[in-house]
């Protein structure tokens, strides 16, 4: 009778640690997603990955980058969208080609793209133009440009997510209306991290010299933040 509870009791341990491995992984290869291509996996994507084993964040990112060699429409389209995501437009042809060249993945394209922003006062205030265009079709008062710019700087798709939030909830004026919880808006596709992956990825983005981002990748209560699909800021 004891052989049969130790028995038992190995297989309820064994089994917990696989779920605990499992639910993991998945978190990994989510958290590699929205580092690589600024999105969630498929359903498809996800069960591959978690097909291979138990890959590491900077395993997984490899086979992401090799993607873009492998399937030149993955490259092209993680450019774009770090484009919309960023600065609001679409990259022009050669824009495309310049980093066609490279093998830079979405959370470096935001990088360079926010760089620029801090950069140009310019483009800034573009980026700020197009955000109200886009939610309230219309061109920002004075006010209201100074007012975000003496924010900083804030990616188009957060921008725009800012405005969408306060049109839906009736606020009088775009960014008037105090803190508001990223996860609330359209805008943002979110996944939760544990605090063992949350730490994993920031190990792997120090280690790779990326920038940690503000608003654009975020470690607040674990999560990592980029623009969502499926909304306002997506073409059809």
């Amino acid at each position: 009778m004891k052989k049969i509870s130790f028995a038992f009791f190995l297989g309820i341990l064994f089994c917990f640690f696989s779920i605990k491995s499992f639910s993991q992984q998945d978190e990994r290869i989510k958290a590699t997603y929205m580092l690589a291509f600024g999105r969630l996996p498929g359903s498809d994507e996800l069960n591959y990955w978690l097909s291979r084993g138990n890959l590491s964040i900077a395993q997984l990112i490899v086979f992401h980058r090799q993607g873009f060699a492998e399937y030149p429409n993955l490259h092209r389209g993680t450019i774009i969208n770090s484009y919309i995501d960023a600065l609001g437009r679409n990259p022009s042809e050669d824009e495309i080609k310049y980093w066609m060249n490279g093998d830079n993945i979405y959370i470096q394209l935001m990088s360079n793209h926010i760089q620029l922003l801090k950069s140009s006062s310019w483009e800034n205030q573009r980026v700020i133009e197009l955000s109200y265009n886009k939610v309230f079709q219309r061109v920002p008062s004075k006010t209201e440009i100074n007012f975000w710019k003496k924010k900083g700087v804030t990616p188009f798709f957060l921008l725009a997510g800012y405005h969408e939030y306060y049109k839906r909830n009736n606020k009088s004026e775009a960014g008037s209306g105090g803190t508001v919880n990223l996860e609330n808006l359209a805008s943002v596709s979110t996944v939760s991290l544990s605090r063992a992956i949350a730490t994993e990825v920031s190990k792997f983005i120090s280690h790779n010299g990326s920038v940690m981002i503000s608003h654009v990748i975020s470690r607040h209560r674990g999560n990592i933040i980029v623009a969502g699909s499926g909304n306002i800021l997506r073409r059809n």
